[in-house]
C-alpha cells in the first residue's frame, strides 16, 4: 500500500510516536524500502520531505547554508544499504556535535 501511495504522489512522512523514536525510526525507513520505495527517496521523505510537510523547509531538512545544523553522520552509505542509518557515528543538533557512543552510554545503552 505504501509503495502505491508513493507512486501516486501522496506525501509520505517518516516519524513515530514510539519511545526512543530515533531507534524506531530506523526500522520504519527499512520497512519503506522493503515496501518498494527507493532508498534515496526514503531518506528524502525522512528529511526534506518531513520539513516541507511541516512547512519548515526554509530552515530544516537539507544541508544548506543558513539552515539549522541538525544532522547525523553514519558509518556507511544508506543510499546503497538503508540499514546503514543504524550506524550513527555523530549527531549534530543545534550546531552542537555529539558522539553517538557517548549518547548511548548516557542513556545506559552501551558499556559504561
Amino acid at each position: 500500500m505504501v509503495a502505491a501511495l508513493y507512486r501516486a504522489g501522496v506525501p509520505i512522512v517518516a516519524g513515530t510516536d514510539a519511545a526512543l523514536p530515533g531507534f524506531v525510526l530506523h526500522r520504519e525507513l527499512e520497512l519503506y524500502v522493503e515496501a518498494g520505495l527507493p532508498r534515496a527517496a526514503v531518506l528524502q521523505l525522512a528529511t526534506l520531505g518531513a520539513a516541507r510537510v511541516m512547512k519548515h523547509d526554509a530552515e530544516l531538512g537539507s544541508v544548506t547554508a543558513g539552515k539549522l545544523a541538525d544532522l547525523i553522520i553514519v558509518g556507511g552509505d544508506p543510499t546503497l544499504r538503508i540499514q546503514d542509518v543504524r550506524r550513527v557515528m555523530t549527531v549534530i543538533k543545534n550546531g552542537v556535535v555529539y558522539q553517538a557512543a557517548e549518547l548511548h552510554r548516557a542513556m545506559g545503552l552501551g558499556p559504561g
